[in-house]
């Protein structure tokens, strides 16, 4: 028998990079992704006018189909995010500072004629910045880097 006192330690599980633990931040900033979007149903669902022309089920099917896979795009991007993909906060970013811009130039507007769902849109654009803000600067931010660095290790082993 061998004298084993000085051995590195055994992982318990066989690949240890599958075993690496998500940074709170970057948990904390997909649920406040996951409560804004499902808090922007709240902001949506304010009175619209249809044309005399439309039929009411189509347009309301259209709207529910749109509102499926918007959410189905985000819940990807959120998931993605979530386990380290570098180009899925990116892309979010992406899609959600032009909502950013075009929900402050409709503030004081939408504030007058609907105060409620202004209100809800403020509170949405909060919780996405500081989820971003999160993402980007948070602790969790230099997860993002490491993933890439042991993605571009091992291309280079091969």
């Amino acid at each position: 028998m061998t004298d084993l006192r000085y051995a590195p330690p055994i992982a318990p599980v066989a690949d240890v990079e599958a075993s690496r633990l998500t940074p709170q931040s970057v948990r904390r900033a997909c649920q406040l992704l996951v409560a804004s979007t499902l808090l922007g149903f709240a902001g949506v669902t304010g009175p619209f006018e249809l044309p005399t022309f439309a039929r009411p089920w189509l347009v309301l099917l259209g709207a529910l189909l749109v509102v499926i896979a918007m959410t189905g795009v985000i819940f990807w991007l959120i998931l993605k995010a979530y386990r380290g993909r570098n180009w899925a906060r990116w892309t979010t970013l992406l899609l959600l500072a032009p909502s950013w811009a075009l929900g402050a130039m409709e503030f004081p507007g939408e504030l007058v004629q609907a105060p409620v769902s202004a209100v809800v849109g403020v509170t949405t654009s909060a919780l996405d910045i500081f989820a971003c803000w999160l993402l980007f600067f948070g602790a969790g931010a230099s997860s993002y880097f490491r993933q890439a660095e042991r993605t571009n290790v091992r291309a280079c082993e091969r």
